[in-house]
């Protein structure tokens, strides 16, 4: 079945089980809010629980007797030394709970129904990533499935994992899923529920303990992260149906979660569609070739324009479109009294340079325009890699500032709550790498390649992983900063990447970036414009986000006002 027939048939039964609503609410309005498949889903499995998501049958046998039926199973299995008794305590008293439940209903522990064993503390010495021995299911993978850790050594057949059986992620998220992976073994802080009768729904009472345990999120008892005893599972409360109604209760959850995937793939295929538009119709006009082409291209965008716009991702994408024409020279008109920027002299053709080849060059510019490179209009500055290189203990409050690249903010500022600083001292003894008002500040290593900003400091230093570009009196500082976030800039990152596990540059490299230079005059018109449209740009992301956030609270709303209605 192709992508398109499996995205046409997940709509279509979208389409046909959204007709029937939950509680008086359509899951159309919810699908397209802010994580509104993921708030139909709580809403499913609270509803289930409550027993608000099937009817009740006055002819189901009571809870009660599937209680004193699970009791004799129970006695059966600590008898054959399959599970250890349980303790109980006055905490056991469930009235209170049971008088909220519907007709038929009775709440008992989580220990009523099944055993959480918990896992094996495998000695680490085993443990290999080359598949030898069996997989060791660990915390991480609760849910996912996919072990990548195996333990070659000895164990004991309890430990025993296979597909089918129901698993509890003790730390961080109390994820509770079925195992669907190969025959594995129980690693510590995960818990393998042991039914004690194969008859009652294992998914239906696995729903209900994963409400509870979210109860739970947030409770650190000994560490930094969530940590989940197995003493709070065995004491979970579960609101336990009639054996008829649970299976009536399994069978509408997992037909509306089919419904939740169904309109999770058909928002999926949407967004998929919506990026390909977008990018096809920005390419275009990023690729104009003049002015009146340019003119064309936006008509067709400002035709749809809020719908082409509706989604953060494509703000971003227009904003780098804008940058792409400035850089291209058509995003202001060009004054023919604007003398171009004398070349001659500039020091770095005397190192070797070579001005850009015709296969280097991406693109016609205007005639006042200059292809040359970075280099040939700046000067670069690497820090001091040597002894007197700064560590950590020699940071103190205040200071000078010691810039690397997690203190590049995305606006290109450099940001002062996280600043690093120097003594004086310290700062005087470095030989190299200390910045000016004006600088530019470029990453050369890292996740990070090409992240730039604009240093406002008088003075400072840089880390290792950064270069100083100092720009002459040809280049204004914003327009360069612009050409390096432009997708130009970009690009030429990806050009001379070393191609390495870690990410690399070299500054020689940066100095080779073919360069278009605008007159002087007109890189301020560049930076006006540019300046402008990027207000508007953030206007229309916060607009969206008002919207987005508005649609939420209406979403979060619905969602609450089904799960309390009386009716429901």
């Amino acid at each position: 079945m192709s992508k398109s027939q499996v995205a046409e048939r997940s709509a279509s039964y979208a389409r046909q089980v959204a007709m029937e609503p939950v509680c008086g609410l359509s899951f159309d309005l919810l699908a397209t809010a802010p994580q509104g498949v993921a708030k139909l889903r709580e809403l499913i499995l609270s509803l289930a629980v409550r027993g608000k998501l099937v009817s009740q049958h006055e002819d189901d046998h009571h809870a009660a007797d599937l209680v004193q039926h699970l009791s004799v199973e129970k006695a059966r299995f600590i008898e054959t030394g399959k599970i250890r008794p349980s303790r109980r305590s006055e905490r056991d008293e469930l009235s209170e709970v049971n008088h909220q439940l519907p007709q038929g209903w009775v709440a008992v522990r989580l220990s009523d129904l099944a055993w959480p064993q918990a896992g094996f503390a495998f000695k680490s010495s085993g443990f290999n990533e080359v598949a030898e021995g069996l997989p060791l299911i660990r915390i991480r993978d609760v849910g996912v499935s996919n072990p990548t850790t195996f333990f070659a050594g000895e164990y004991r057949d309890e430990f025993v994992v296979r597909s089918g059986d129901w698993l509890i992620s003790m730390d961080g998220d109390f994820r509770v899923a079925p195992w669907q992976g190969p025959t594995s073994l129980l690693n510590q802080r995960v818990t393998r529920l042991i039914f004690f009768d194969a008859e009652v729904p294992p998914l239906y009472i696995c729903l209900a303990l994963q409400q509870e345990l979210r109860k739970l999120q947030g409770t650190k008892a000994y560490t930094t992260v969530d940590h989940l005893s197995g003493a709070q599972i065995a004491s979970c409360v579960i609101p336990l149906p009639p054996l008829a109604e649970q299976a009536r209760i399994v069978a509408r959850v997992e037909e509306l979660m089919q419904l939740c995937d169904a309109l999770e793939a058909h928002g999926r295929l949407q967004d998929e569609q919506h990026a390909r538009l977008v990018a096809t119709l920005f390419n275009a006009l990023a690729a104009s070739a003049s002015a009146e082409e340019l003119a064309e291209n936006w008509q067709r965008i400002a035709t749809h324009f809020d719908l082409l716009l509706d989604r953060p991702e494509a703000i971003d994408a227009l904003e780098q479109t804008l940058l792409q024409l400035a850089v291209r020279g058509l995003l202001v008109p060009q004054d023919l009294n604007d003398p171009p920027v004398p070349m001659k002299g500039t020091t770095m053709t005397k190192r070797g340079l070579a001005p850009p080849g015709e296969d280097e060059v991406p693109f016609a510019i205007p005639k006042a325009w200059q292809w040359t490179r970075l280099g040939w209009v700046t000067e670069f500055i690497n820090g001091d890699r040597g002894k007197n290189y700064p560590n950590k203990s020699e940071y103190v409050p205040e200071g000078l500032p010691f810039i690397n690249t997690g203190h590049i903010e995305p606006d290109g500022t450099l940001s002062s709550r996280s600043m690093n600083y120097l003594t004086r001292k310290k700062f005087e003894s470095l030989r190299s790498g200390k910045t000016r008002v004006g600088d530019l500040v470029y990453c050369l290593r890292g996740a990070t390649l090409g992240k730039t900003a604009i240093v406002d400091y008088t003075e400072g230093a840089i880390a290792s992983s950064l270069v100083i570009i100092r720009l002459s009196d040809a280049v204004f500082r914003k327009y360069a900063y612009y050409y390096l976030v432009s997708p130009l800039g970009k690009s030429l990152v990806r050009r001379f990447d070393n191609g390495s596990a870690q990410p690399n540059l070299a500054a020689t490299s940066v100095q080779r970036y073919v360069f278009p230079l605008p007159p002087l005059a007109e890189q301020h018109r560049i930076v006006a414009r540019v300046e402008q449209l990027r207000r508007l740009c953030a206007d229309l992301r916060e607009r969206l986000q008002q919207a987005r956030a508005t649609q939420s609270r209406l979403a979060d709303a619905l969602v609450s006002a089904a799960a309390q209605s009386p009716t429901c």
